[in-house]
């Protein structure tokens, strides 16, 4: 009995072993982790560009405007508007510095300072220079019928076209543009001048032309600048001086000179000018400013000074200690028997030379009928 429950009991602890043995599932080893794909590293940026430095300023131009006016003068404030018009206008790449009232130059040297570099840009007085401007003071002679003040430039142009010898006399300089002015009145310390007698024996400062003029009256003329006209007539070195009323007006003369003649001796011309290496230097751009400028200056500048004649002289007519007398037409004419040999003169002389002064003169009288129709 006991051996076939030994055998039984066998049977079962073997059963249960095999049964636990076929349930344990043999565990399939995990596959290796897949190691996660490196991350793609995100594209380098891009470097922005380098910033790139605002363009440097243009070199700005620098001029020095020599002339002799006072700084307080029309003509400096009229010089003023055209250096504003070419700086506004160059966008302030031309700046200007103004040298007024001879502070650089002294009148008498202002085309040679110019042609010489000394200044860039001068105002030259036709009269100042009569024997640089050989042909050119044709428009300065005394006697030239002369309808407007106006004319004078326009006259002048057409001269320049036509004689290449007036050209000749400003071949060291650049021509800006070319002006008129009225011509000079008498102005005296003791009395009013009326007719050549009354001068005969004076002593006046004036320029050629109108020096000849007084001296054919009798009269001694002596050459004076603006810086020497106030000692001059203090010390009685002159007893009085040929100017345009402005001129007397501006330079304050007339406190010296309280007896004032107006005369129509004459126009003057005179000239804006540029330093001739100066002006080649400049930019296209910038010579086209100014001559376009200039086609506005020019008259602007001849009509302007006509006008401060005529006001210059009311001023000075309003003043009680001031007395200023228009030549009557007999007057006036008395003074013409003197005018038409310092013509001939100029025209005998330069002749003589080889140039065509007459010529000049001839033609000039018909340009002065043409321009004024």
């Amino acid at each position: 009995m006991k051996k076939p429950v030994f055998i039984i009991i066998m049977v079962f602890l073997v059963g249960a072993f095999a049964f636990t043995g076929c349930g344990e599932t043999a565990t399939t080893p995990a596959p290796a982790p897949t190691s996660a794909p490196a991350p793609t590293s995100a594209p380098a940026p891009t470097p922005s560009p380098a910033p790139t430095s605002a363009p440097a300023p243009s070199e700005v131009i620098e001029l020095k405007f020599a002339h002799h006016m006072t700084p307080e003068s029309g003509s400096q404030k009229l010089f003023d508007e055209w250096v504003n018009k070419i700086e506004d206008q160059s966008g302030g790449r031309v700046k200007f510095t103004f040298y007024p009232a001879s502070s650089l130059v002294p009148p008498f040297d202002a085309y040679p300072a110019t042609a010489k570099g000394i200044c860039d840009v001068n105002e030259t007085v036709t009269s100042f220079f009569g024997s640089r401007f050989v042909l050119t003071s044709i428009t300065d002679q005394p006697g030239i019928p002369w309808h407007r003040i106006e004319d004078i430039p326009l006259v002048f142009n057409k001269l320049m076209e036509k004689f290449p010898e007036i050209q000749a006399e400003f071949k060291e300089v650049k021509m800006l543009f070319p002006a008129g002015v009225p011509g000079p009145n008498i102005h005296h310390t003791k009395e009013v001048i009326r007719l050549p007698d009354d001068i005969n024996g004076m002593k006046l400062s004036a320029e050629t032309p109108y020096s000849k003029v007084i001296e054919l009256a009798g009269a001694s003329p002596v050459s004076l600048g603006p810086p020497d006209w106030h000692s001059s007539l203090e010390r009685g070195v002159v007893e009085g001086i040929l100017l345009p009323a402005h001129v007397c007006e501006s330079h304050k003369v007339y406190p010296l000179v309280p007896y004032h003649s107006r005369i129509n001796m004459s126009g003057q011309s005179v000239q804006l000018i540029m330093n001739l290496d100066r002006w080649n230097s400049l930019p296209a751009d910038i010579q086209k400013i100014i001559e376009d400028v200039d086609v506005w200056m020019m008259p602007a500048f001849t009509s302007y000074q006509v006008q401060q004649v005529d006001d210059a002289i009311d001023r000075m007519k309003a003043m009680p200690d001031q007395t200023y007398v228009d030549l009557t037409a007999e007057e006036q004419a008395a003074w013409q028997p003197y005018y038409q040999p310092v013509v001939d003169e100029w025209i005998a002389e330069r002749e003589a030379k080889g140039l065509p002064a007459r010529a000049v003169y001839e033609e000039t009288l018909r340009l002065i009928e043409e321009v004024s129709k």
